[in-house]
């Protein structure tokens, strides 16, 4: 798990999702959850820790059912574009917006492709949702200014497939965090 401090709005998320998660598979109020939490909490701010040369993966928790993150993206950083490994991934804007783009995997005749599909922005407060089933997806801050947002993953997952857009080439990449309760991994 991790050392989060007793009685903290974000020691109280972890535990309310925890029982979201225990309570029901489909965890239907995680979405009311990570909202209300972001409208009115900022301990989070302990965790984002934000890198010159990539977008950062900041953990603030992990438990058997899920992961806790905060993402830290400086103007103008993007993920590739990316699976998730089958889980479910809830986001949830901190500060600043989040453009997510959506991709279609398709193979036709033994040749892979990408499918682009629509564009999203979401600001602070919105809370997004997506499946392998839905579709891959890019994300990172739109250009005018850095952005932080909260990403939690249902099962937690160390590696993630990324979709080359132009061979359509898939290459496994192992995912790690640059830093685990708020210090450097």
């Amino acid at each position: 798990m991790s050392n989060l401090i007793e009685n903290s709005p974000v020691q109280k998320l972890v535990t309310a999702l925890h029982q979201e998660f225990q309570r029901s598979p489909k965890a239907g109020g995680v979405m009311d959850l990570l909202g209300n939490y972001c409208q009115k909490e900022t301990d989070w701010k302990c965790y984002a820790h934000f890198s010159d040369d990539c977008y950062t993966r900041n953990l603030i928790a992990r438990t058997e059912l899920f992961d806790l993150i905060v993402l830290c993206w400086g103007k103008d950083q993007v993920s590739p574009i990316h699976n998730h490994a089958g889980q479910r991934c809830w986001m949830t804007v901190l500060e600043g917006s989040i453009f997510e783009t959506l991709y279609q995997h398709k193979s036709d005749s033994n040749v892979n492709h990408l499918e682009k599909g629509e564009t999203r922005t979401y600001d602070q407060g919105v809370v997004g949702y997506i499946t392998d089933n839905i579709a891959l997806h890019v994300i990172g801050a739109t250009p005018e200014k850095p952005a932080i947002s909260l990403h939690l993953y249902s099962l937690p997952y160390d590696e993630c497939n990324i979709y080359d857009p132009v061979t359509g080439e898939v290459s496994p990449k192992k995912l790690f965090f640059h830093t685990v309760d708020g210090q450097p991994a």
